[in-house]
C-alpha cells in the first residue's frame, strides 16, 4: 500500500507491506420465524472482533522526501477492532418437504 502526502497529493514513496492480523471474535444474534407467511425469517446478529498490536516498518521504495530507496523511514504500531450488526430477511423454500433418513 503506498501513501499520498496530505498536503500535495503526491506520492511519498512510503510502502506498507501487505499484513496478517490475528484476533478474536464474539458475537451472537437471533432469528425469528414470521408465522403470517410460511418460510420466510427475520435473522440478527452482532459481532465484536479486536485484532492484536502489529507493528509494521514504512519503507522507502524510491530515493525521495521518504529517504534512499529500500531504507525503513518509521515504524508504524496500530492495534484495530471491529464491531458489526446485520440484519436479513430470509426466505427458505421447502420444495422436497422435511428430509427424513431411511435405512
Amino acid at each position: 500500500m503506498g501513501f499520498v502526502d496530505a498536503a500535495t497529493g503526491g506520492a511519498t514513496g512510503l510502502v506498507l507491506g501487505a499484513r496478517t492480523r490475528d484476533g478474536w471474535f464474539l458475537g451472537g444474534g437471533t432469528e425469528y420465524g414470521i408465522s403470517q407467511i410460511p418460510g420466510l425469517f427475520w435473522k440478527s446478529e452482532y459481532r465484536f472482533s479486536q485484532y492484536g498490536s502489529k507493528t509494521d516498518a514504512q519503507g522507502c521504495i524510491v530515493t525521495g522526501p521518504c529517504g534512499a530507496a529500500g531504507t525503513v523511514h518509521s515504524l508504524a504500531t496500530s492495534r484495530s477492532f471491529e464491531q458489526a450488526v446485520t440484519t436479513e430477511l430470509v426466505y427458505r423454500f421447502n420444495w422436497g418437504g422435511p428430509v427424513v433418513a431411511k435405512y
